[in-house]
């Protein structure tokens, strides 16, 4: 069931037999997908198919405010499946350790990462798909309110946020329009 969506879904191939998403073309190499990597989030439940699947099937589910078609939430899910996936994203796949930025806390008040955003949309905790796109913004903001213009991180939040943008505008302009930016 699952074949006939890679195929729909322009700009997003199927990678591997476990229906890992990735993008057809890369325009730089920070944004290639790691090779092999099934999911770098150890948070998100996986089953014997992947992550990939975990968000089809939570998507094809009745969301709880019934407002958004189940075709938007499955194309939300390979999007963001197809981000967490990219090189330059792997810093915002996880929550921001502690040990490593001892400030942070005090800092951003509300943290958060792809990796949070994907199971809180695979477990259905999201009500619409501004919510979705809400968090999503916030792990870029999050970003840019902690590092500096120059810091190497800052420049992959700019990549990844890009990438997101494309893959978003190209299978769903409509869910793209709701979508604000941090990165213009």
């Amino acid at each position: 069931h699952t074949e006939a969506l890679s195929g729909s879904i322009p700009g997003v191939a199927a990678a591997t037999p476990m229906l890992h998403y990735l993008p057809a073309s890369s325009p730089e190499p920070p944004c290639t997908p790691q090779a092999g990597n099934t999911m770098s989030v150890s948070s998100v439940p996986q089953d014997s198919a992947g992550i990939s699947s975990n968000v089809l099937v939570a998507s094809r589910q009745k969301r709880k405010s019934g407002r958004n078609p189940p075709k938007n939430w499955e194309i939300l899910g390979i999007v963001l499946q197809a981000t967490v996936l990219l090189r330059a994203a792997e810093p915002f796949t996880t929550p921001v350790d502690e040990s490593e930025a001892p400030d942070y806390s005090d800092i951003i008040k509300v943290p958060m990462d792809l990796g949070q955003v994907q199971y809180k949309l695979v477990n259905r905790q999201y009500d619409t798909i501004q919510d979705v796109l809400e968090d999503v913004s916030l792990v870029f903001r999050n970003c840019t309110v902690y590092n500096k213009e120059d810091a190497p991180v800052y420049k992959k939040a700019q990549i990844t946020e890009r990438h997101f943008c494309k893959v978003l505008n190209d299978n769903s302009p409509d869910i793209f329009g709701k979508y604000e930016r941090v990165f213009l």
